[in-house]
Order: structure tokens, then sequence, then C-alpha cells
């Protein structure tokens, strides 16, 4: 669904673009934000249109004349604009609304989706991980250096609007970020190699690491038809698979679908967790796409998914 929808207000962004480069009067205004919550989308909101039945008949006797020398000369103005007027002028943005983990003081999360599509990321290593969480020594540290990331995230993904997909910012140090942009001089992550080795790049590994080391339990707010413990045969199959499967990919992307997309019982407990997972982009792939996914037991239903998790994280970090 988060994907849906970025693709959703990236389309409506353009549309706002459109109209600002024509001359028009923009949509989207302070007296009128014509944005739906995701909880009240429905069909007259989505984007579509009519190929066959209304666009290319209008094409044909609007956008198409012979020039003095019997060539055929298309006017893709009339076009685009008749796109505009007739199917696209109108439609929301959407916000989503998805409840997220609760951390030990209750504050909210931060979706860092979007930070994805601003800035390149890679992961950590495993001893970067312990490293970092060894410096901070405790949990409520590890908060308090958790909470200035999320500034540092919010203000990236705000950064550029959706005009701008990608700042190129990866390898800029995170403390030179902090002081120089965001112009907090005296900014401390308690962390030294936090201050001196980490780049923008890692950001969301290391708020993903930080939140793991503070979260009371990641899995609290995934509804329980999710949470059934794995059969002994589906739980052998899967130990057995695991030695050919991208753990270092599968990991983290499972557990960040299972936390943003079920505390609610949406999705059939009897479902394949193997459909459920394999749109999930994984760098410029979706993870069906790729050979060693093939390797993932495709009969495992959506209500062992948590127990999968904890298998798989289990395996890798052996």
């Amino acid at each position: 669904m988060n994907y849906l929808s970025r693709r959703h207000n990236q389309f409506v962004e353009i549309i706002y673009e459109k109209l600002l480069l024509r001359g028009q009067e923009l949509q989207r205004n302070s007296s009128r934000k014509n944005v739906v919550s995701s909880k009240f989308f429905s069909r007259p909101h989505a984007l579509s249109y009519d190929l066959d039945g209304k666009f290319i008949p209008f094409v044909a006797k609007q956008c198409v004349s012979i020039s003095d020398g019997g060539d055929k000369v298309y006017n893709f103005d009339n076009a685009e604009q008749y796109l505009l007027d007739v199917f696209f002028v109108g439609k929301p943005l959407v916000e989503m609304e998805l409840r997220m983990v609760q951390y030990t003081d209750d504050e909210g999360a931060v979706n860092t989706m979007l930070l994805k599509e601003k800035v390149d990321q890679e992961p950590l290593t495993r001893e970067e991980q312990k490293q970092i969480l060894n410096e901070l020594g405790s949990p409520a540290a590890a908060h308090k250096c958790m909470r200035l990331l999320e500034t540092c995230i919010s203000f990236l993904q705000a950064t550029g609007g959706s005009y701008i997909q990608n700042l190129g910012v990866g390898e800029k140090f995170l403390i030179e970020y902090v002081k120089d942009v965001l112009l907090m001089k005296d900014v401390d992550f308690g962390s030294h190699t936090i201050q001196s080795k980490i780049k923008l790049k890692h950001i969301d590994s290391l708020w993903k690491t930080l939140r793991d080391f503070t979260v009371k339990d990641p899995f609290e707010n995934v509804h329980a038809r999710y949470k059934e413990v794995l059969d002994a045969k589906d739980g052998k199959q899967l130990k057995t698979a695991t030695k050919k499967l991208d753990l270092d990919s599968l990991v983290p992307t499972l557990q960040e679908l299972i936390i943003q997309r079920l505390t609610e019982p949406q999705m059939s407990a009897t479902a394949p967790i193997a459909d459920f997972i394999g749109w999930a982009p994984v760098g410029e792939n979706f993870m069906n796409d790729l050979s060693w996914f093939q390797h993932f037991p495709p009969k495992i239903p959506m209500s062992n998914i948590v127990d999968v998790y904890k298998l798989l994280s289990e395996s890798h970090t052996q």
C-alpha cells in the first residue's frame, strides 16, 4: 500500500506541476487541500483513463491534421490537455494512515520508505552495528540518538518535495549534514563510530538498528492472526531453505513488511507468505525476480509469518 500510494501521489504532483507550468489555477492551495485519508480512499479517487473508448477517438478527431505536404501532424498539447481535463484534474493526494510500533516512551515511529527514494541506502555490517550499540551502552542513549536521526530523516524526506526524486547526498557524513545543513552545532550522537564513520546512506540501517535495540516488541501491534506457531514440517523445510536464501536482504525486508502492513487483519491468514513478500522491492528488482527467492517455501501461510521471521532471523545471526 505504501508503494502504491507513493506512486499515486507522484503522479498527482506531476499533474499539479503541469497545471502550474500552463498558468492554470492549481487544484491545491492554502484554502483547499485536496487530500484524502487512506481509510476513505475509494475508486473515484484513483487515477484511471479510457484509452480505447475516449482518448484514441479524441486524438483521431482533434489532434491530427494533414500538412500542405500531405504529412500527418500531431497536436500533443491538445492531447495532454484532454487527459488532464477529462481524467486527471481533481484527483486527490493520498495520506497514508498506518499504525506503527511503540517505543519505550510510547512515542510513535517513523516510516523510512520515502527516505530510500530520496537517498540511496546501504546496510551497516553486523560488526558496525555491534560497535555502535556498545558505544551507546544503554537503550536510553540509543533512544536519544534515534530521535536525532528522525529529525534528519524528516528533513531529508521533505527536501525537494516530490520534484526531486533523488538528492544524491548518500556519501555525505551524517555529522556534517547535521552541523552544516541543520545547523545543530553542538549535536552529540553518543557514539564515536556514528560521529566519525556514518554517512547519510547508512541512516536507514542505523535507525532500524537503534529501533530494534530500544523497542519493547517490534511485533507488538501485529494482529494475532499472523502470530501462529510454525508447525514442525514447515519449520524444517524453511530451515533447510535458509542455506540458499539471501538472508541479508530477506530478513530486514520481511521485518519491515510485517511491522508496517500487518497491524490489521486485512490479509488472509491462509494466503502464502511468498505471495505477500514476492512483490517487495529489493534494490532495482522485486523479490520475485531474484533467483534465490525461488527456494523460499511457497505454501507456508501468512498465519505463521512472525514465526517465520524469527526462524530466519536466528539463522541470520548464527
